[in-house]
């Protein structure tokens, strides 16, 4: 049997080796193209009580190796039949809270119109990984199998591991109370679903009406407009489309490990390689945390409680808008960045997951800084070479 050589987090190996050992020992199938009708076939498939079939190509989350239908299905089969709680790293209540960062960067929560009647939506997913796989298996035992997990392809042709559900009964009786650290759009989504379904999910109110529509995650994608949509069915707008039932956002201080699972859906880690042109030769060296959302008053909000949770750690953040109509919180330097290294990744390697790769050049830039090799000519080279052995793309070559 070929080793295990992924970029698995060592603590949870044991979980996913099966996974591992999987993939190497089929890659003499990847290599074979598929037939012109299989890659032409393209559908998905789930657990739950109801089950579709998927056939296809698609790429893993580094773009290296194409997967077949069968073997992502089989990877996914697998992690569920072998899942075994007593093995879980990490308390249940820990996790939630590292589940709820990650829905609060990742999920969505929304709904639909068919007629009068209408569907809610819930939705989780995260590319195709040995990370995912263990991620989302652990997560579906923890809301009790609700929903539907399942592996559907993406408009890039990647694999794409899902968590959804349009039960009112999964909605508001679980994920509603499992998900319940979340900030902005999902914490209020949540309330608003509670509030359509008050009324009456059928019922053809202009109130309920107005509230499906201020679901901001879907809204900008409807094909008519609130005012349009109304006269369809009868009724008559107000010219105001703002609901009358007034939510309030989350103002409790979001706890590390919240801020850890933030991070592993929308954060980005690395280190900036500054020449300081007033002194030839001399490098800047800059471990750098961001994080990146639309800029909205809610995400705004989400970034004011991301500031108060890491202040306890005595680390400052700063949030800047773009034009691209994003809004990033940034934590640069060693000062700012090697807290949350030593103080949360490193504490709870075992939730890292997809984004260890990532983690773990952070880590390994903190023992060069604490040794103090950093600031030697050997030591230099070294954490520059190191930053170097990871894919990245780069202004310069390391000769430069």
């Amino acid at each position: 049997m070929i080793p295990c050589d992924c970029t698995c987090n060592w603590y949870y190996r044991e979980h996913i080796t099966r996974h591992c050992y999987r993939v190497t020992n089929t890659i003499i199938f990847l290599i074979i193209p598929l037939s012109r009708s299989n890659q032409q076939n393209k559908g998905r498939r789930g657990y739950s009580t109801t089950a579709s079939t998927q056939t296809g190509t698609a790429t893993t989350e580094s773009g290296d190796v194409q997967l077949s239908e069968t073997i992502a299905n089989a990877m996914l089969s697998d992690a569920i039949a072998n899942y075994d709680p007593s093995k879980d790293l990490g308390s249940p209540e820990d996790f939630q809270q590292v589940a709820n960062g990650v829905f609060q960067a990742e999920g969505s929560i929304s709904a639909y119109i068919r007629g009068t009647l209408i569907k809610p939506l819930f939705t989780l997913g995260q590319a195709l990984s040995p990370g995912s796989l263990a991620f989302f298996v652990r997560l579906w035992h923890a809301v009790g199998k609700a929903g539907t997990l399942r592996l559907v392809l993406s408009a890039d042709n990647r694999w794409i591991l899902r968590l959804d559900s349009q039960s009112w009964t999964h909605i508001l009786g679980v994920f509603t109370n499992y998900f319940c650290f979340v900030y902005g759009e999902k914490f209020i989504g949540f309330r608003k679903l509670a509030a359509i379904y008050r009324i009456g999910n059928s019922s053809a109110s202009l109130e309920v009406f107005k509230l499906v529509y201020s679901l901001t995650t879907t809204s900008s994608q409807r094909l008519l407009s609130l005012p349009v949509f109304l006269a369809s069915v009868g009724i008559e707008y107000d010219g105001n489309s703002n609901p009358s039932t007034v939510f309030t956002d989350n103002f409790q201080v979001p706890s590390l490990l919240f801020l850890l699972g933030l991070w592993l859906g929308d954060g980005t880690f690395s280190i900036r390689i500054r020449l300081v042109a007033a002194r030839k030769g001399n490098l800047w060296l800059i471990p750098t945390i961001r994080l990146a959302q639309l800029n909205s008053a809610m995400n705004q909000h989400l970034f004011d409680m991301f500031a108060a949770g890491v202040k306890a750690l005595g680390v400052s953040s700063h949030a800047r808008a773009d034009k691209r109509g994003m809004l990033d919180v940034v934590l640069e330097g060693s000062t700012n960045v090697l807290p949350i290294i030593d103080t949360l990744f490193t504490q709870h390697i075992h939730f890292l997951y997809w984004k260890y790769p990532q983690l773990e050049m952070l880590y390994k830039y903190s023992v060069f800084v604490k040794s103090g090799i950093h600031s030697t000519h050997i030591g230099l080279i070294a954490i520059l070479e190191m930053i170097y052995s990871y894919p990245s793309e780069r202004d310069h070559s390391l000769g430069y």
